[in-house]
């Protein structure tokens, strides 16, 4: 029998090509989806084949179906399908029924998986189970959007039911849109019918006090009975855009509490696969709250586990496959960049370049990883550098 496939959607993202970096020196293959193909994540030469992908949903299921046909020809068995994705999460977990004669994959059940793709919904899943959350509410149309809103004292933030392309290609590395003084608020209700085109529902919520640094978070994997097979805490030192983007930079963190939060709440919620949890440290009362889980795919910095001997992917495949566990490295201190993002912090944070040089001599001696440079698989950030210069 040849070796086993694994096929990762989003071969065209970091995510996706943090995956198939994450499953280096594993006896399988990676193949990827992608929807354009002369990304620079696709030139890695951790990706064994790429297939394109275009069209709707229905499209891009049947061209997904022919991909692990052809993944069951060439190995013998069925492919564990994973995703990277927010919409492939959910297209796949809709489809599985017909995708599951073809492929492999480790997912909640779909109610379960919902309760924590979807905001709206886990607010009131989480605030059940009495875990910690920041005042929150939910709205669904315009009328809803200026009620909460003119019930909500500045500063709070808005965030979408689920980042779809039509919200990344709006707001494009931002999780939220935030809301600091009344002037915003108006702003924000100026765009409300734009809004509701990007997605269904939103969540209004508090501002935490603090700041990109007191915001933490807890990678997960489980097999397919949910059994927890490891997790990894980690704090962001920046994210770009500041505040409400995604992670620039951040390092390995322990002795907070939240691991012990994350593996009950994922316990409670069934999680299938991989997981995550973000919190943010409240200044005011010093809890960690909430602010939102991740299903059924990796984050945009969870490579940063594999540097720091967690290698989440890895042990999902091992327990798919029943493959022998991998040697573990010894967990160490460790520290992500995402390149551009922090170089952009820098240019615009007071003493920027100084902070990130101070940060980087401060962790001189941690496994460092970045995510798009890596010394053995260099096309990708050489492209990206090309396509910037």
């Amino acid at each position: 029998m040849n070796r086993p496939i694994v096929i990762i959607t989003g071969a065209d993202n970091p995510t996706g090509l943090g995956m198939a970096r994450s499953l280096r020196g594993y006896p399988v293959e990676c193949w990827g989806t992608a929807v354009n193909l002369e990304n620079a994540c696709c030139l890695s030469r951790f990706w064994a084949h790429i297939e394109g992908m275009g069209g709707g949903d229905g499209e891009q299921i049947s061209s997904l179906l022919s991909l692990a046909k052809r993944a069951i020809s060439a190995s013998g068995q069925l492919p564990l399908l994973l995703f990277s994705q927010d919409e492939w999460v959910i297209r796949g977990s809709e489809n599985r029924e017909v995708l599951c004669e073809y492929v492999r994959m480790v997912i909640p059940e779909h109610q379960n998986l919902m309760n924590l793709m979807d905001k709206t919904l886990f607010h009131d899943w989480a605030a059940a189970g009495d875990y910690p959350l920041p005042l929150s509410k939910i709205v669904d149309n315009s009328d809803d959007l200026y009620r909460v809103v003119g019930s909500f004292a500045p500063p709070f933030v808005v965030k979408p039911l689920v980042r779809t392309a039509k919200w990344d290609a709006v707001y494009r590395n931002t999780k939220v849109i935030s809301c600091e003084n009344e002037e915003d608020g108006r702003d924000l209700l100026n765009l409300a019918d734009t809004l509701f085109d990007l997605s269904p529902r939103y969540v209004v919520q508090e501002w935490i006090a603090g700041d990109d640094g007191d915001v933490v978070f807890c990678l997960l994997c489980a097999d397919e009975t949910g059994k927890i097979l490891d997790a990894f805490t980690g704090r962001k030192l920046w994210q770009w855009p500041p505040l409400t983007g995604s992670t620039a930079i951040c390092t390995s963190f322990e002795g907070s509490g939240i691991e012990a939060v994350s593996r009950a709440l994922m316990t409670d919620a069934r999680l299938r696969g991989l997981g995550s949890v973000e919190f943010k440290y409240n200044r005011n009362d010093g809890r960690y709250l909430i602010t939102e889980p991740t299903v059924g795919r990796n984050n945009y910095q969870s490579y940063i586990a594999v540097c720091a001997g967690h290698n989440l992917v890895g042990r999902l495949v091992e327990s798919v496959f029943d493959l022998p566990v991998m040697l573990k490295r010894k967990p160490r201190q460790s520290i992500w960049v995402d390149e551009i993002s922090a170089l952009r912090r820098a240019r615009v944070e007071k003493r920027g370049f100084l902070k990130l040089l101070m940060w980087m001599l401060r962790y001189s001696l941690a496994s460092k990883c970045f995510l798009l440079t890596d010394r053995s698989d260099l096309l990708p950030a050489r492209r990206r550098i090309r396509e910037l210069l």
